[in-house]
């Protein structure tokens, strides 16, 4: 339960850094630096979540591990794979 109270925060404040990054104008060099401040909050959030958070989704990647056992796999050229192999000679 602490990581995931841990997680919570960190995320509301990396939300609260983003915001603050985003809407905050560039006028003088206090508000550079609250800028970069906030920037630099941000990244340090989110490198904190990426490896605080152990969830599944992080580590699955976006393609299966054997695509041909996936549910929407489909073989591209069934009639292809039936062929016998051409000797190379042009028609």
């Amino acid at each position: 339960m602490g990581k995931r109270v841990i997680l919570a925060v960190t995320k509301l404040v990396c939300g609260l850094a983003g915001v603050v990054f985003l809407f905050c104008p560039i006028r003088t060099s206090t508000q550079i630096l609250i800028n970069v401040g906030a920037l630099t909050i941000a990244l340090i959030c989110g490198v904190i979540i990426y490896n605080l958070d152990d969830s599944d989704s992080r580590n699955s990647g976006y393609w299966p591990q054997d695509p041909t056992k996936s549910a929407l796999y489909r073989d591209p050229n069934p009639k292809e794979r039936d062929r016998p192999e051409s000797s190379g000679s042009a028609p």
